[in-house]
């Protein structure tokens, strides 16, 4: 994280966000700060609950694929709305995406 806080201009990938966002100072400045030097973050979580707000608030885009934990689809239902409701039953390879600049989800299929 510290390597990825001093440059700018790139796309950092995280595998299990939750899992270091609390943990790591350096990893909760990063995705507060690191889009104003130009530093994409896309993070993946099993479980979403588990993600701090201080994460979850700062992104653009949230995607869910299939999802069957009670306590993340009742998450999701203030994100998705009704759509939420789809989630334990998502076909293979499909997702449920919002964008913060698109009030309504939608369901993608490949």
């Amino acid at each position: 994280c510290r390597c990825v806080g001093r440059q700018s201009n790139m796309v950092f990938v995280v595998d299990e966000i939750d899992r270091c966002i609390g943990r790591d100072y350096t990893m909760k400045n990063l995705t507060q700060t690191g889009r104003h030097h130009g530093i994409s973050i896309i993070a993946t979580t099993i479980r979403y609950t588990d993600t701090t707000r201080d994460f979850t608030a700062q992104c653009d885009s949230v995607i869910s694929f299939q999802c069957t934990e009670p306590g993340d689809v009742r998450y999701f239902r203030d994100r998705f709305g009704d759509l939420a409701e789809q989630l334990p039953n998502l076909p293979l390879y499909h997702y449920i995406r919002k964008d913060s600049h698109n009030a309504n989800a939608q369901i993608f299929a490949p």
